[in-house]
């Protein structure tokens, strides 16, 4: 028994010894795991968070560049239009840098400063400022104007941040060539040009560069160096501080699960160990992969975001002679479709449609989603203008092709924008901007078109905006007012309604066209008030002549929102009148396919006894179905189509045919834009319920109480 015994005991003590040897295998090695993790979570964090700080400094210097662009382009003196009569270069100049100031889209302030530091004319958010510059913008301003006054013969332009009056701000220093002729003295004064880093603008540039929670942080001493802002002397006068994602922590979270259920089975077998251990490694690599794909695609679509889009466009400066094309998409239509099928239905058009845009690149480019419904395609190379201009138009015939989802088939169009430069000559987001701009320009002209950038979109987007500035102020100075034209009925021509027409003279006596000043209005969001001021005036002429009823255009912007039902009321109260003395004019447009809150607002007129009427029938967009949706009481028949009838057979039996499926819906038929007797006789015999046109009398001032308007009628 005892060599038994002994082999027994060598037995255990041998086991003994491997689940010694096997526990201090495994809580080494377990021990190692978990230092590993930890350590690998530690460094996925620093790096993730240096990586953001390389995105913080880029932010940084795409904002100084800007401003170095735009000191550029307004420190020239051969890129000005003509100025007007009696206005010299120089006003225009100041002018246009307060009007810039004012938007603060690009900058805020500007100074024009003497080398001696003597502020010549300024503004701060388009207000202008007296002060001495050195007050204004800090001590770092002198040695700059210093240093550029001495070499402005080459140009020099300088730049940096300062601590300023107003707060820290990317601030660039230029030789105003502009300014010689002012002042005489043939030498430049020197153009200030600056932006402030704001709330707004940190917002901005965290949304650009997806940093998390990115702010200012003012307190120099906790300043983060890798995102620092210093003055052009290094002294640090504040940073950019974030919020730290920690996707190691993340990731190590949600693995640390796996490796505990892992390490049960490593007590059982130490194979299982080993293959616990290179899963745990295997999955959080995967995560830091994840990470880094996600820190520069868009989740939706799997497309490059705009960090991305931005990185690769920094990262061509300087390099070869190649040329980049940037071709800026955006979806008309999309906002509709969300409204009407809601989001899942949107994001599910948003895929296909970035899918379709990717396999249509292929390996030309590369294709990026920039905002809710833009995409963005770059491309690289020689002579790319036919490239770019090709794929923009691949890209709107693939816009518009129906996509079927579920039971629907979505179709939406394009506006697509195009830029071309080479990147050594122009900062990333300035071609991005670029692009940007031509594609509102052609969004502008009606969409489902294609723009190509140039200096006159440019020149015309200010021109725009100054236009909104002066509608604005216009309709404070009481310089719009109303014409109206009468509608008289086919039978004895007898006026029985005005339609009410905006107009628009100057101060300076110029009149300015309807259709120019209306559209700017829609762009800018001014066509409420515009709206408003002319629903009012039409209730106050209505007043004054009861027997007609007075047609009131309305965009049907206006009619987006149930607010719009609040003002009719308030207009109609006002001037005690009856519902049924005014009349709504729809235009024929795409506009009218925006959905319930449209249709509860058309719904909304109806019971209030207002009677509705689809203007420019025939154009193009309007169907049987439309007339039955909004419930119209009356359509009026294009001017285009009543100039035709007399000249030739087929226009008279269109027109014919048009008003037959009016009647047949049990709606009154208006010809506009009759101008001869025989165009009338034949629209008579068409079945054309009234006439308007200048046969019958131009749009004139609004009559007053009692007057016959218009006095004379044709006859025959």
């Amino acid at each position: 028994m005892k060599p038994a015994t002994a082999a027994q005991s060598s037995s255990h003590s041998l086991v003994a010894i491997l689940i010694l040897v096997s526990l201090l295998v495994l809580g080494g090695t377990g021990g190692v795991v978990f230092y590993a993790l930890s350590g690998l979570a530690s460094r996925t964090n620093q790096i993730d968070n240096e990586l953001t700080g390389q995105a913080a400094r880029a932010a940084l210097r795409a904002m100084e560049q800007r401003v170095r662009d735009i000191n550029s382009e307004f420190s020239r003196s051969d890129n000005l239009s003509a100025p007007h009569r009696g206005v010299s270069l120089f006003e225009r100049r100041v002018a246009d840098l307060c009007a810039g100031a004012r938007f603060g889209v690009n900058f805020d302030l500007f100074l024009l400063v003497s080398d001696q530091m003597r502020n010549l004319v300024g503004c701060i958010d388009g207000k202008r400022v007296r002060s001495p510059p050195n007050e204004l913008m800090g001590r770092a301003l002198a040695p700059i104007i210093r240093d550029v006054a001495a070499t402005y013969k080459r140009n020099t332009q300088r730049s940096g941040f300062m601590l300023t009056k107003v707060g820290i701000a990317a601030v660039s220093v230029g030789p105003a060539w502009w300014s010689i002729a002012e002042f005489g003295n043939g030498v430049p004064n020197l153009l200030v040009i600056g932006k402030r880093l704001d709330d707004s603008m940190v917002k901005r540039m965290g949304r650009d560069f997806s940093i998390t929670g990115l702010k200012l942080a003012t307190d120099t001493k906790a300043v983060n160096a890798a995102a620092a802002i210093r003055e052009p002397d290094g002294r640090i006068i504040g940073g950019l501080a974030w919020s730290p994602r920690q996707p190691g922590d993340i990731a190590l979270g949600q693995f640390l699960p796996t490796v505990y259920a892992n390490f049960m089975f490593l007590t059982v077998a130490f194979a299982g160990m080993v293959a616990a251990v290179w899963i745990s490694f295997r999955a959080v690599q995967d995560s830091n992969r994840q990470s880094a794909h996600a820190a520069v695609h868009d989740a939706l679509t799997g497309l490059a975001n705009r960090a991305a889009l931005v990185s690769t466009l920094e990262s061509l400066a300087g390099k070869g002679q190649e040329e980049a094309a940037v071709i800026y998409i955006d979806l008309d239509g999309f906002k509709e479709i969300n409204d009407f099928y809601g989001h899942e239905m949107g994001d599910r058009l948003l895929k296909g449609f970035a899918a379709g845009l990717a396999m249509l690149v292929g390996s030309k480019g590369l294709v990026a989603r920039v905002g809710g419904d833009e995409f963005v395609i770059l491309v690289i190379g020689n002579r790319v203008e036919r490239t770019a201009l090709s794929l923009a138009s691949s890209a709107i015939s693939l816009s518009s092709e129906p996509l079927r989802v579920d039971a629907h088939d979505l179709k939406v169009a394009a506006s697509v924008g195009v830029a071309i430069a080479k990147p050594q000559d122009l900062a990333g987001e300035e071609l991005l901007r670029r692009a940007d701009i031509a594609m509102y320009d052609a969004k502008r002209k009606g969409g489902c078109a294609i723009a190509v950038y140039s200096g006159a979109i440019d020149a015309e987007l200010k021109r725009r905006l100054q236009m909104a500035d002066d509608i604005r102020a216009g309709l404070k100075a009481g310089e719009f007012w109303i014409a109206c034209q009468p509608i008289v009925r086919a039978g004895d021509l007898k006026p029985v309604a005005m339609e009410v027409l905006a107009r628009w003279t100057r101060a300076d006596g110029t009149t300015v066209d309807p259709r120019d000043f209306i559209s700017v209005a829609e762009e800018h969001g001014i066509i409420d008030e515009l709206g408003k001021f002319v629903l009012e005036e039409a209730c106050t002429a209505a007043k004054r002549n009861r027997t007609l009823r007075f047609n009131v255009n309305i965009s049907a912007l206006q009619m987006r929102s149930l607010a719009f039902l609040d003002l009719v009321d308030n207009a109609i109260i006002q001037n005690g009148l009856s519902t049924d003395q005014l009349q709504i004019e729809m235009t024929e447009s795409r506009l009218l396919l925006d959905g319930s809150i449209l249709m509860s607002v058309v719904e909304g007129l109806k019971t209030r006894g207002i009677r509705l009427i689809l203007d420019d029938f025939g154009t193009g967009y309007a169907s049987i179905a439309y007339l039955r949706q909004f419930q119209f009481d009356a359509i009026k028949l294009d001017k285009t189509i009543c100039a035709e009838v007399g000249k030739s057979v087929n226009s008279l039996t269109m027109a014919q045919g048009m008003v037959l499926v009016a009647k047949a819906a049990g709606l009154e038929v208006v010809a506009e834009g009759i101008e001869t007797k025989e165009q009338a006789n034949l629209l008579k015999l068409a079945g054309c319920t009234f006439f308007q046109g200048y046969l019958f009398g131009p749009p004139q001032a609004a009559p007053q109480a009692g007057q016959i308007y218009p006095q004379r009628l044709p006859t025959g």
